[in-house]
């Protein structure tokens, strides 16, 4: 028999057993009838301690054939076996400001936006379903979001600008629904807002307080949120300012954004190992980027652990991007060609592969492509997954589902979420 097989067994027994309330032998010497149900009782706790190590046996086995499917599909993939085309569908039709892409550990693909109010938008069997999570945002435009799934339960946990009341809120799933909760409210707070968790399941999110002109980083320990000044920011009013936290699997945590000083904005960097302070790069290049959305600036972990940053660049009409090494930056060769370019962002597959996701605001038509690079500093082919003529797509957005397909969600010149995978069994 399977061992989840056993495992229903097991799980329905004991709940019975618990659903008849504890067992009291009558006073006195229990009678014949009554000594199996006695020692029924007695192996209860044997049986639990059984459905544990069933569970985390079961859920071993599932990360392996998780972990086999992966690599399966890519090594497919390689060998050209199966070599599917870019699939873009609609998944939202609306008036989008600001949207966040993540995919769960169990490959389920969630999109948070901004439109009017916070609405979710699910991956399922039948297409995609809307579900509004909060409906007093206010506002249709100014506000930005970051969703990211908990590494531990796998739900969702979101990060959002208020624009109503200039508040900095969270919400995370849990098994009795939404729960949202103010992060911070004093003054216009939580512009730029970008989500990431701890390997134990920390929420952290980086933003801009711009009544106090700082860039901030939050952690939630113990249920209290303990809040830390990265940088004071003297003209960090503007609402399209980027900012982009991500953590490592080694908890290293790490950010970039956009300085403005009253001349050329600079991009920042600041990181910490596991407990130790905030470091500021205070300068990785100074750049002229106008009409900056916020996914014009990304920052994402190499296989190896090292940062690797990209920049969206109008002066350049180019894309740049730097590596971190021991001591310092590389600046690695920039990726030119095409007008304004407005969005930016990349994630490693399962087998370290580099791919890419760049939107340009062109002059005739407004592409976004992508591509894949066997080594991060090697060019390679662009597809081009959106070349229509209604206005630039903006806030491209670059994930990799636990199998190793790519995946891309971005909205469209009409403001509606537009969502690409390579994976030939999405939905």
């Amino acid at each position: 028999m399977k061992p989840r097989h056993i495992l229903s067994i097991l799980l329905a027994l004991t709940g019975a057993l618990h659903a008849q309330g504890p067992l009291t032998p009558p006073v006195g010497t229990p009678g014949p009838e009554m000594k199996s149900l006695q020692e029924i009782w007695d192996k209860i706790g044997g049986l639990e301690t059984q459905v544990s190590a069933l569970q985390s046996q079961n859920r071993q086995l599932e990360a392996s054939l998780q972990n086999q499917k992966a690599l399966t599909a890519a090594q497919a993939e390689q060998s050209g076996l199966v070599n599917p085309s870019w699939s873009t569908r609609q998944i939202y039709a609306g008036s989008v400001h600001s949207h966040s892409l993540s995919i769960s550990p169990s490959g389920l693909a969630q999109v948070a936006a901004l439109d009017g109010a916070l609405k979710l938008i699910t991956q399922s069997d039948g297409g995609w379903v809307v579900s509004v999570i909060d409906n007093t945002i206010g506002g249709t435009s100014g506000g930005n979001c970051s969703i990211q799934h908990h590494p531990l339960t796998g739900l969702p946990g979101i990060a959002y600008y208020n624009v109503s009341n200039g508040d900095l809120k969270y919400a995370e799933q849990g098994s009795g629904g939404w729960v949202i909760t103010t992060v911070a409210s004093a003054g216009d707070v939580g512009r730029g807002c970008d989500l990431a968790f701890s390997p134990d399941g920390n929420p952290l999110i980086a933003f801009f307080d711009v009544g106090q002109a700082k860039t901030m980083f939050a952690e939630r320990i113990s249920g209290s949120w303990v809040f830390t000044e990265i940088e004071t920011n003297p003209t960090v009013a503007s609402v399209t300012l980027p900012i982009d936290l991500e953590c490592s699997a080694n908890n290293t945590r790490a950010m970039v954004w956009i300085h403005h000083d009253g001349s050329f904005p600079s991009i920042r960097f600041s990181s910490c190992g596991n407990g130790a302070a905030w470091q500021n790069e205070n300068n990785l290049g100074d750049y002229n980027i106008s009409h900056v959305q916020p996914r014009s600036i990304r920052l994402t972990f190499t296989p190896t652990g090292r940062p690797l940053a990209m920049v969206a660049s109008v002066a350049s009409a180019g894309f740049h991007y730097w590596i971190y090494g021991v001591q310092n930056w590389t600046s690695l060769a920039p990726i030119v060609g095409g007008d304004n370019p407005n969005s930016a962002d990349g994630a490693f597959d399962t087998l370290g592969r580099f791919h890419l996701a760049l939107g340009r605001n062109s002059s005739d038509i407004s592409p976004l492509d992508v591509e894949r690079r066997t080594s991060i500093g090697t060019p390679a082919a662009q597809t081009r997954i959106h070349d229509e003529d209604d206005a630039a797509p903006f806030q491209s957005v670059m994930a990799i589902d636990p199998t190793g397909w790519p995946a891309v969600s971005y909205i469209d010149g009409l403001g509606n979420i537009r969502f690409a995978t390579r994976n030939p069994n999405t939905p």
